[in-house]
């Protein structure tokens, strides 16, 4: 047994100056990037937009528009869309009958001490007509908006 425990020390002792003498190698790592997988993708055409076009309304819907506007006594927006429409001498019917609020109006406290004198206050208030058509004018217009004429 001697010569076991013997055998045994020698090669420990060789295994240990072995272990110690030799250099240790460093571990490398080495790292690899995976190559980009190419997938083909089918591109859609993209749609073509084309604006959107707003229709304009026509001369006769806004001729109708304007008289269902009348009809619904909303003059305001009746005078609007003939104007729009081009019919300016319906708009301004329109505004004359129903906008204007220049007719004479007889208050009974302001009613003056003579015939005379309220004869006068009534027509100081009232419009004139045209010379060519007779159509009621205001006093301060210049062209009488039915025929055009220069007042």
């Amino acid at each position: 047994m001697a010569e076991l425990y013997s055998l045994f020390c020698c090669l420990l002792l060789i295994g240990i100056i072995v272990f110690f003498s030799t250099k240790k190698k460093k571990k490398i790592v080495i790292i690899q990037n995976p190559q980009p997988v190419y997938v083909p993708v089918q591109q859609l055409a993209q749609p073509i937009r084309q604006p959107v076009q707003i229709q304009q309304p026509s001369e006769t819907n806004i001729l109708s528009q304007a008289q269902n506007l009348e009809r619904a006594r909303d003059f305001e927006g009746a005078a609007k869309a003939y104007q729009e429409a081009g019919a300016f001498d319906q708009a301004g019917r329109v505004r004359q009958q129903f906008l204007e609020k220049t007719q004479p109006i007889v208050n009974i406290g302001n009613v003056g001490d003579t015939i005379m004198h309220d004869s006068v206050l009534i027509s100081d208030n009232q419009s004139k007509n045209c010379s060519t058509c007779n159509h009621q004018v205001e006093n301060d217009w210049v062209l009488c908006p039915n025929c055009q004429t220069r007042l």
